[in-house]
């Protein structure tokens, strides 16, 4: 297997939303979906590495921003926003993909200008 060539870091704040999304599957009393919930999108993020430009780009914001779907449960799952940058990929945030938006969009648009 060729190594990996992209780094992966995660922000606090993306951090934060996986620690969100669990909490939120936990107060529904479903503490197992909960843990594969996170096992899910950890994996799915870490396929980024070999090649983070199969993610989507935004149309709004410069072309190294990009999403990425997370398939899980019957609702659609999750969806990862990323930043490519040289040879290092930021995980910036991560929503249930029924959520409008991501919380701190605006915030990532006016750092992308």
């Amino acid at each position: 297997m060729p190594p990996l060539k992209f780094s992966l870091n995660w922000t606090e704040d993306a951090s934060a939303d996986v620690a969100r999304l669990h909490r939120y599957l936990c107060l529904k009393g479903n503490e197992t979906a909960a843990a594969k919930a996170v096992k899910t999108i950890r994996a799915e993020v870490k396929k980024l590495r070999r090649n983070p430009h199969i993610g989507i780009p935004f149309l709004d914001l410069p072309r190294e921003y990009r999403r990425w779907p997370i398939k899980f449960g019957a609702n659609g799952g999750y969806v990862a926003l990323f930043r490519i940058d040289g040879n290092s990929i930021s995980i910036l945030a991560v929503k249930h993909a029924l959520e409008r938006d991501f919380k701190r969009m605006e915030e990532i648009r006016q750092q992308a200008s």
